[in-house]
């Protein structure tokens, strides 16, 4: 079974050969390979191209359904198309997630006070 690195701290296991894990083992032979990973690494993370074109600089009045479905329609453009960050699009998804709730929500407290109106006669 693996062993964990002697590191204290480091929750990574050690090599085989090793009481270290690959970035803190101190042999020589191995400042190289870390620095080529490292290198490696950042050169990946930028494998999608960061976007800073995103939505239109206008305010949204997502009143209804119909203009949360419009602004969803361009989030989802916009994702699929790459010119909108990923996460970004995630955040505006969950939060028109909320909105419909909210949205709905209200409907259904405006037809009961409606409601209440016409059966009990009470006035909001």
């Amino acid at each position: 079974m693996g062993r964990k690195c002697i590191v204290e701290g480091c929750r990574a296991w050690a090599m085989r050969d090793s009481e270290y894990c690959f970035r803190h083992d101190p042999r020589p032979e191995f400042e190289e390979k870390r620095r080529r990973a490292s290198a490696k690494g950042g050169r990946k993370s930028r494998k999608y191209p960061v976007v800073r074109e995103q939505l239109p600089d206008i305010f949204f009045e997502l009143k209804n359904l119909k203009d949360l479905a419009e602004f969803m329609e361009m989030v989802i453009n916009g994702a699929m198309k790459n010119t909108m960050e990923l996460q970004k699009a995630r955040t505006l998804g969950q939060l028109c997630q909320a909105m419909k709730s909210i949205l709905e929500a209200s409907d259904i407290e405006e037809r009961l006070e409606k409601l209440e109106e016409v059966v009990l006669g009470v006035k909001h």
